[in-house]
């Protein structure tokens, strides 16, 4: 399928819908409101591969990440989610991402899903206690360090 990523076609431009098995349609691609404004990036299970890019730092009101089950996609979680405040669900899981949680997602108030199991990352998880709206955390199999109750142990939704 061609997205049009980093065309000169409009952001909203870069997306696409299928036809769900239950008759429904899944959008999936970048996809925006009415004022078009992108609000949602949905590559779930689409073969990428490389790193994800830090020029997701441009899509400052997206509310979703999803990334997940793209097996060859490598790399660290980069900086770029940090630049999104707006951000409520973070998936990322099943792939090669590596390298550490960046401290930066503490500021990601917003957050309400953090949906990272089965990646290559590691390392102490950050300081996460302004993120007071999160309400769902992944982390199964990686190899993260330290004492995980004192990373949540003030987050009243979890």
């Amino acid at each position: 399928y061609q997205f049009n990523f980093l065309s000169a076609k409009s952001t909203c431009a870069w997306n696409g819908v299928l036809l769900s098995s239950q008759g429904g349609f899944i959008s999936f691609g970048l996809v925006c409101n009415q004022q078009k404004r992108a609000f949602a990036v949905y590559l779930d299970a689409m073969d990428l591969t490389g790193e994800l890019p830090f020029e997701l730092a441009a899509l400052d009101t997206v509310t979703a990440l999803d990334f997940n089950f793209n097996e060859e996609l490598s790399g660290d979680l980069t900086r770029a989610i940090c630049s999104m405040p707006d951000l409520e669900s973070l998936s990322v899981g099943y792939n090669k991402i590596s390298g550490n949680i960046p401290g930066c997602i503490n500021a990601l108030q917003n957050l309400r899903l953090l949906f990272l199991p089965n990646t290559q990352m590691r390392g102490p998880l950050p300081n996460m206690d302004r993120m007071v709206s999160l309400e769902r955390v992944f982390l199964d199999d990686n190899r993260f360090e330290g004492d995980i109750t004192t990373t949540f142990d003030n987050m009243p939704e979890l």
